[in-house]
């Protein structure tokens, strides 16, 4: 099954596409990742949660991640929290740490975004502060 994606020119509206992606599988974890191409073509693209409890884990296969990072510059691991608060958890902050790459998250339940950013990265400090402005 393909799962979805989208290519916008706007940074909310690739947010609000995770968001409503979450809301329509709010029974597990949904995952993503959010790239740049170019100067201003965000790209979310939907990828599946390979945890063995993707209600309360979620899992990114690492050939999705390398597929979709030699088409994109990464900006953003993306997932959702279905039955939690917008909160980040030890293990989402480490995990954030290990890859050094922001993670975003969407609580289903609090219909909230969060950011976290890690120590290290190479995040665009003018993209991370047009998602700080989504949140």
């Amino acid at each position: 099954m393909e799962l979805p994606s989208a290519t916008e020119r706007n940074l909310k509206k690739t947010f609000e596409f995770c968001a409503n992606y979450s809301k329509n599988y709010f029974n597990t974890e949904c995952c993503a990742l959010i790239g740049l191409k170019g100067k201003s073509q965000y790209h979310v693209q939907i990828v599946a949660n390979r945890s063995p409890e993707p209600m309360s884990f979620f899992t990114i296969d690492p050939v999705d991640y390398l597929n979709f990072a030699s088409q994109y510059k990464v900006l953003f691991i993306f997932h959702s929290h279905p039955h939690t608060e917008s909160s980040f958890s030890d293990l989402d902050k480490e995990n954030s740490e290990a890859v050094c790459v922001p993670f975003l998250m969407y609580s289903v339940q609090d219909n909230k975004f969060a950011l976290y950013i890690p120590e290290n990265h190479d995040l665009d400090v003018n993209i991370l502060n047009k998602a700080k402005g989504l949140i």
